[in-house]
């Protein structure tokens, strides 16, 4: 059952990779934080060490196939595999301290991240955790594209994505979370990022997947998955769609209790999503557990 009161890491843990659009060599710290901290990332790279809250309000939308922060002029790119972990661990208030713009990608799960999480272990802080209680239903999208949050006893997930490739059997997959009886860090977490080997001459072209491989991304050719590792699960593609969705989800800076639904949505519809839940009051309200 998950601790109703706050928490964060007992003691700091690293990690060190690559940024998959940037390249660039990194070092991730994450560091325990008081209660009713959340989590905020610090750019240690940059003079006086900025921080930059984990919070919807600071989404760029210039930057696409992923969720990235700016406050002020302080930009932190690929945020989404760490906060899901985050999410999956249990973890409300950390510092994660960086050393240049886009959070590692590892091998393109969150697994390694909740790996060293546990390593450290978690340190439950005695006081409540704060609840985003969705009242109202909201949605956005069009019938091609969509994604909604409803009133639920619980947080609960259903995600469907569809490619028409021979790969992808059935071409439409739907998978389903639920807080209270499944484990997100065991059966969500492990997924990786995927993407099509035809698209990544375009996405280089313009600045992206500068640092993606076969050892971090699932790559599909016209026929064929290409990576010699076979999937972790049948539907891996439609798993990692959740983990992205609950990482973004964790922008909005409380625990949730609502059910997310959505079809081929991504980064800029659960940006969108939440964009549409603030803006009015009388759809949510926050309390603690």
């Amino acid at each position: 059952m998950t601790d109703k009161y706050q928490g964060t890491v007992k003691s700091a843990i690293s990690f060190d990779g690559i940024g998959v659009h940037t390249s660039q060599s990194v070092t991730m710290t994450i560091y325990p934080a008081s209660v009713n901290t959340g989590i905020v990332f610090v750019r240690t790279d940059l003079p006086e060490s900025p921080q930059v809250p984990a919070h919807s309000e600071y989404i760029t939308p210039d930057i696409m196939f992923s969720t990235a922060l700016r406050k002020d002029d302080v930009l932190i790119r690929t945020t989404e595999h760490v906060l899901a972990a985050l999410v999956g661990c249990h973890i409300d208030n950390a510092f994660i301290h960086m050393n240049t713009v886009e959070c590692p990608i590892m091998d393109g799960s969150s697994v390694s991240f909740v790996a060293g999480i546990q390593k450290v272990g978690r340190q439950s802080q005695g006081e409540l955790a704060s609840v985003l209680r969705v009242k109202k239903k909201v949605s956005v999208g069009d019938e091609s594209r969509w994604a909604c949050l409803e009133p639920a006893d619980q947080f609960k997930a259903s995600v469907t994505c569809v490619h028409e490739h021979p790969a992808f059997q059935p071409a439409e997959q739907t998978v389903t979370y639920n807080e209270n009886t499944d484990s997100f860090a065991d059966t969500f977490l492990p997924a990786r990022t995927f993407g099509f080997l035809k698209d990544h001459e375009r996405a280089k072209q313009a600045g992206y997947a500068l640092g993606s491989s076969l050892e971090n991304t699932i790559v599909f050719d016209e026929e064929v998955m290409v990576n010699e590792e076979p999937l972790r699960f049948p539907d891996e593609c439609a798993r990692h769609k959740c983990l992205d969705a609950v990482g973004d989800l964790a922008l909005l800076g409380h625990r949730l209790q609502t059910c997310l639904s959505s079809y081929c949505s991504g980064h800029a519809q659960t940006a969108e999503l939440m964009r549409a839940l603030l803006s009015d009051e009388s759809q949510y309200e926050i309390e603690n557990q």
